[in-house]
């Protein structure tokens, strides 16, 4: 092997690994089993600034948040890809990802949505299950 084809081997070995990572979080949701309610008085204790700072520390030290993105960020990207464009993909994903969590952080502190979405969490689960395996198996058979 030469010293020039290493970095494709990487990103092509990066790309195959984002792959087999959507394929496991898209089996283990659509396998997930719901987990305990809280309670109306536990998320109403909760402020929106503890909530928030919760919310990003648990992002940030989530190892499995951050090869979500990059294994997305591999599917985008390729060898020729300038490095501008790189870095705006790399922003979006981030932005992106704030307003997505802070919309869900939103609606679900009203309690008529907390309900409704805990009552249907089983549907919500496998929904995105097929969502991140399909998603999966699209990226595999375009790198084939």
């Amino acid at each position: 092997m030469t010293i020039s084809k290493t970095p494709l081997l990487l990103f092509s070995s990066i790309k195959y690994l984002g792959i087999a990572y959507l394929l496991y979080i898209g089996v283990s949701t659509f396998r997930a089993k719901p987990s305990p309610q809280q309670t109306s008085a536990e998320i109403n204790k909760t402020t929106l600034i503890s909530s928030l700072k919760q919310g990003f520390l648990s992002n940030v030290t989530n190892p499995k948040t951050t090869l979500f993105y990059l294994s997305l960020f591999t599917m985008v990207v390729n060898k020729n890809t300038p490095l501008i464009v790189q870095i705006m993909y790399g922003f979006i994903i981030c932005v992106l990802h704030l307003i997505w969590f802070g919309l869900i952080s939103y609606l679900i502190s009203h309690p008529k949505i907390k309900s409704t979405f805990d009552n249907n969490i089983t549907v919500v689960n496998k929904l995105i299950g097929v969502v991140l395996i399909s998603l999966a198996i699209k990226v595999f058979f375009t790198l084939v």
